[in-house]
């Protein structure tokens, strides 16, 4: 029993270095295939196994650093994407703001003013407007001053009325342009348009007129 003992021991011991041997070479294997993806050939036969494993390692450790250089790359690109999308975004019109959808160009009833959000409905459209001109609020402001057309200006002074105390907001593009408070009841079916700072209100105005 202990001659048979000794035996598989000794059988044991050979398997167990015979996989070693195979991980080995497997892994000498994978150092030279990573050797000849980069351009470089070698001889196993002339090359120690603390040699391959060095080359190993630097073959890891190069392509570790080539894909944090790749990632930061990438993250700079984008970083550079966004903040150019952000001041395009910041640039285009003339700083007025978006509404939510797509709506016809005229005066809507104000909802939320919190969260910009308007009515869906206009209360009366740039269609509905007459008597459109040029002209200067009591600050010496450039304004656009009109009049609802007789069939809407009972709609017109409704309207208002239920808004005294909100504001209504005029659209033109799907931008808000202007969003007065109503102070009260308007019978004649006046307004006013006015718009922030670096808007080109005459560019405005004959937008308005050619919708007419």
């Amino acid at each position: 029993m202990g001659t048979l003992g000794c035996i598989n021991d000794m059988l044991q011991r050979d398997k167990e270095n015979r996989e070693l041997r195979k991980r080995n070479w497997e892994r000498l294997s994978d150092t030279y295939h990573r050797l000849l993806d980069t351009g470089k050939s070698t001889d196993l036969s002339h090359v120690t196994l603390e040699k391959m494993e060095d080359i190993r390692r630097k073959t890891l450790e190069k392509e570790k650093l080539d894909k944090a250089i790749y990632f930061k790359t990438m993250l700079y690109l984008a970083l550079g994407l966004a903040l150019i999308l952000l001041l395009g975004w910041l640039l285009v019109g003339c700083n007025s703001r978006p509404s939510a959808m797509h709506r016809e160009n005229g005066w809507y009833h104000v909802v939320n003013p919190n969260e910009d959000n308007l009515s869906l409905e206009p209360i009366v459209t740039v269609k509905d407007f007459v008597a459109l001109r040029m002209d200067s609020d009591g600050h010496g402001t450039c304004v656009i001053v009109g009049r609802i057309s007789k069939h809407k200006q009972k709609k017109w002074a409704y309207e208002t009325e239920k808004a005294i105390g909100g504001e209504i907001a005029f659209v033109l593009d799907d931008s808000v342009i202007t969003r007065p408070t109503v102070n009260a009841r308007i019978e004649s079916g006046a307004f006013q348009i006015s718009a922030l700072r670096g808007c080109d209100l005459k560019s405005i105005y004959t937008q308005i007129r050619k919708e007419k």
